[in-house]
């Protein structure tokens, strides 16, 4: 688990993510805020990276669609680009639901619509 330290209202403390898989291949799940309230997540996942160097990431799962769990999907891609621990293949899971908040994350961040597949409501 990796805290991302953007308390509120409805979050508490703050929000999670987390890191699962077996084998140097893994998930990250729900990569925190939009990167106004997420340096700290950032810096944390940055440290997790830094000491588990096997590890590279194949797939973003985003559980729904709220800021706190899906505004930090551009920003997590990025550092993982830059310490090149994401797979070529990269994909980003999430339920389309076109609520605002999608929406918003998707208009700051348009490329992240070439990366982002839909977990069907079925």
């Amino acid at each position: 688990m990796i805290h991302c330290h953007n308390p509120g209202m409805f979050m508490l403390s703050g929000t999670n993510c987390f890191v699962v898989g077996r084998g140097t291949l893994k998930t990250l799940i729900d990569p925190g805020d939009l990167p106004e309230r997420n340096a700290e997540f950032i810096q944390n996942f940055s440290d997790y990276l830094d000491v588990n160097a096997e590890v590279k990431i194949s797939r973003i799962l985003v559980t729904h669609g709220h800021f706190d769990h899906f505004g930090g999907v551009f920003e997590a891609i990025r550092l993982l680009k830059e310490k090149e621990r994401a797979t070529e293949d990269l994909l980003v899971f999430k339920q389309l639901t076109g609520n605002h908040f999608e929406s918003f994350v998707l208009e700051k961040f348009p490329e992240l619509r070439e990366r982002l597949h839909t977990i069907a409501n079925k």
